[in-house]
């Protein structure tokens, strides 16, 4: 690249070549939607396949998780995966935390539990599911909605333009019918 500096009115005073900077070494966006199973193999090569979680949220390009501390067998940790890598775990203050009569584990479950193979269909299936115009899946949580149901579902959020819906699966990815 060439810089040329001018004087008002006169010639270029100088001209300087600089070389363009570096592109900076960047990890690539992970499409979760499509490749759900990359969030699920991050997890499980921090944290194993049986580590207990609360709660798994995808966006397309981000997710977050409540994962049982390594540090703590009594406290959660929230984490922030983006590009393909886990941030630093923040704990979470479970203070006011609803709470079932079978304790505060009640709501966890296993990352082996959860068919993340399933998740493409699943995005594939909502909008059609949800009957919103237009309607495009934002996000999917993955959690016991205790004390409403005390299995662990996916809930897909499907938004359009006239409106937006929720959508429910097993973790098989079957779809839940609403009663």
């Amino acid at each position: 690249m060439t810089l040329v500096s001018c004087s008002r009115g006169g010639p270029a005073a100088k001209s300087t070549t600089v070389a363009p900077p570096a592109a900076a070494a960047r990890t690539p966006t992970i499409d979760y939607f499509q490749d759900a199973a990359a969030l699920a193999s991050l997890i499980k090569a921090k944290y194993g396949d049986d580590v207990p979680l609360r709660e798994i949220v995808l966006h397309q390009t981000t997710a977050s998780a409540e994962v049982r501390s390594p540090d703590d067998p009594h406290g959660l940790d929230s984490i922030l995966i983006t590009r393909g890598a886990i941030g630093e775990p923040r704990p979470l203050d479970l203070t006011g935390s609803p709470r079932s009569a079978d304790g505060p584990d009640a709501a966890l479950f296993k990352l082996s539990e959860v068919d993340f193979a399933q998740v493409a269909r699943m995005i594939a299936d909502a909008p059609a599911q949800a009957q919103i115009e237009g309607g495009k899946v934002t996000h999917l949580i993955v959690h016991r909605q205790l004390p409403f149901h005390t299995d662990v579902r996916w809930r897909l959020f499907v938004k359009g333009p006239r409106g937006s819906e929720s959508v429910d699966y097993t973790l098989a990815g079957a779809k839940v019918e609403s009663k």
